[in-house]
């Protein structure tokens, strides 16, 4: 069994990284309520762009910042977080430059006011200052705190956009403003936390800067493209069917990524016990290592297959009935992010190595595959296609991260298989 402290970590922030994400879930009662497909359409496109613009604005620094922190043992906290943000405030300015000078943007993703893009993206800022932040509490063991932030984040959404949806009628715009509100204030707090706190220092150091931006750099295209697995479809059904296509498939995506939610909380509470434990001289550490491995490795097909078989049952009693042909979607997706869920185990192997343009290789590539399957099978088979060609799709990164994992760390990966390596060989 896990060890006791790895344990209730992993308990922890399992539960308390699946109740952020599980509010708004819960929401969709109420949402497909109110909301028509149509709507939630808008509001899936509308997201999915704040998702990307995240993802370019981060520029990767909590990677960063977990990467470095561990390289100095911890010694450089203050110089790796003001170094970070001032990374991640120059790309929103030249991010928000882009946005504001280019006339078209905005019809790029849909046809709604440029407004709420510009909105969008300011969201997708300070959500990324957030992002640094949780990661900061990740890595210094405090897991109570990194709950409290991202429970706490979700349940203030969940709260204005339920009174501005259901009592002032905002439809999709409710939400978006829910956002606007919180990220506005936790932005004035984390300010505040950053300049005021014994933990953190607003010197500039320009080594650190260098390697920070270097390193988000190299994973800069793999998450694009990451992004691009799981929000393309969106944009594709949006493109060869309707927005209200995109509504439906959305809400069943919501079910399938809940397999997500859980194993990445998992993944969160085990990336400080890899850390600590492969850099132990001797088998004592391997061996920690391999056997929670195992653990999770079970833990993910027993919460895929959970979900899988579950959610038909339970879109039967939340969803509005104008979603439920989206049930048969369900079963694919989860069943896609349980497969990628098995990358926590050897994802960490490669990180180790800083060979982070192959996770940014291999993660483009099967872009590549999964706009080419999605666009064929949505042509032929309607939305069910973009289920399919999201399972599909999932196999090869993981694949290609087991096998990489395996030529770097022989030995752990072997011994995590059961394999003699010698005999391989």
């Amino acid at each position: 069994m896990l060890k006791n402290n790895l344990a209730k970590n992993v308990l922890t922030y399992a539960i308390g990284g699946a109740i952020g994400p599980a509010i708004p879930f819960f929401l969709l009662p109420v949402m497909t309520k109110y909301l028509s497909p149509s709507d939630y359409g808008i509001l899936s496109i509308l997201t999915a762009f704040q998702s990307i613009s995240l993802y370019i604005i981060s520029f990767n620094q909590h990677s960063a910042y977990t990467r470095f922190f561990y390289d100095n043992e911890g010694q450089n906290t203050k110089l790796l977080m003001m170094n970070n943000t001032f990374v991640i405030t120059i790309i929103f300015i030249i991010f928000i430059l882009i946005t504001s000078t280019s006339r078209n943007f905005h019809n790029i993703f849909i046809q709604v006011d440029k407004v709420w893009i510009y909105l969008m993206v300011f969201i997708a800022y300070a959500g990324s200052l957030e992002l640094l932040l949780k990661t900061h509490m990740q890595i210094a063991n405090k897991p109570k705190t990194y709950v409290f932030i991202n429970v706490g984040s979700a349940l203030i959404i969940a709260l204005i956009t339920l009174y501005l949806v259901v009592s002032k009628s905002f439809l999709w715009q409710g939400k978006v403003y829910s956002m606007l509100i919180y990220f506005t204030l936790f932005l004035i707090v984390f300010l505040a936390y950053l300049i005021s706190n014994d933990n953190f220092s607003l010197n500039f150091n320009l080594d650190i800067f260098k390697e920070t931006t270097r390193f988000g750099a190299g994973l800069l295209i793999g998450s694009i493209a990451g992004w691009g697995l799981n929000m393309s479809d969106r944009f594709l059904i949006s493109g060869l069917l309707n927005v209200e296509d995109v509504g439906k498939y959305t809400v069943a995506h919501q079910f399938g990524y809940v397999v997500f939610i859980i194993v990445a909380s998992i993944g969160k509470a085990w990336s400080p016990y890899f850390w600590k434990n492969f850099l132990k001289k001797g088998d004592e550490g391997k061996d920690f290592i391999i056997k929670n491995s195992r653990y999770i490795f079970l833990l993910v097909i027993l919460i895929t297959f959970l979900i899988i078989n579950l959610s038909p049952f339970l879109m039967e009693i939340m969803v509005d009935k104008q979603y439920h042909e989206s049930k048969s979607y369900v079963k694919w997706i989860a069943l896609g992010y349980g497969i990628q869920g098995i990358q926590v185990i050897f994802i960490q192997y490669i990180t180790f190595h800083k060979k982070t343009h192959f996770l940014s290789f291999i993660t483009l590539l099967t872009l590549i595959i999964k706009l080419i399957t999605s666009y064929s099978l949505i042509n032929i088979f309607g939305v069910i296609g973009a289920a399919w060609s999201t399972f599909i799709c999932f196999l090869f990164p993981t694949l290609g991260i087991i096998i990489y994992s395996a030529i770097l760390e022989k030995e752990h990966v072997f011994k995590l298989f059961n394999l003699n390596i010698n005999r391989m060989l």
